[in-house]
């Protein structure tokens, strides 16, 4: 991706200009369209549902694998558990994506929450860990106590996953 059109000068400078009690932090969302690089959390939240309205800011940034525009909004606060309108969380879509760098990022966080349901059919992110075969972060998640026993929408749980894998259960454990 190109770089911001607008400078940290220029940022600045926007926000001396607004009153005291309006000042946020900027955050950098759209690189290439600079009209958009110096908005807070809440404009693009707004921007991100006008364009892309089954889209969170961070499950749009998952989706583009745009590590540095994930930081970004995971430093703003972004929430890491939010699910968008396709039912995603951004740890799903990592995932799916086979992202791991993007995961381990998720997994980091204070507020992650582990045994996330993604909306539909309610996998966790060890089962999709399983699924994808993402052993070392199937590995953190149990150490983070992901439960081994949540059902998904089919009534399978992570056991089952790994038989459609063909996986053993020594997998989860294993020394990696």
């Amino acid at each position: 991706m190109m770089p911001c059109k607008v400078s940290p000068k220029e940022i600045t400078a926007q926000q001396k200009m607004q009153p005291e009690a309006e000042k946020k932090e900027p955050v950098i969302f759209f690189p290439n369209d600079a009209h958009l690089c110096a908005f807070t959390i809440e404009d693009v939240r707004r921007k991100v549902m006008e364009h892309y309205p089954h889209f969170t800011p961070l499950t749009l940034a998952t989706h583009q694998v745009d590590y540095a525009e994930v930081q970004r909004l995971i430093a703003a606060g972004e929430d890491v558990n939010e699910n968008c309108g396709y039912g995603w969380a951004p740890i799903h879509l990592a995932l799916g994506l086979e992202d791991e760098t993007i995961a381990w990022l998720l997994l980091k966080q204070k507020d992650f929450k582990v045994n996330q349901l993604r909306q539909g059919d309610n996998a966790t992110p060890l089962m999709y860990a399983v699924l994808f075969e993402h052993q070392k972060l199937a590995k953190k998640l149990l150490e983070m106590h992901a439960d081994l026993n949540l059902k998904d929408t089919s009534g399978e749980t992570v056991f089952d996953y790994l038989k459609m894998r063909s996986l053993k259960p020594s997998w989860l454990q294993s020394d990696l």
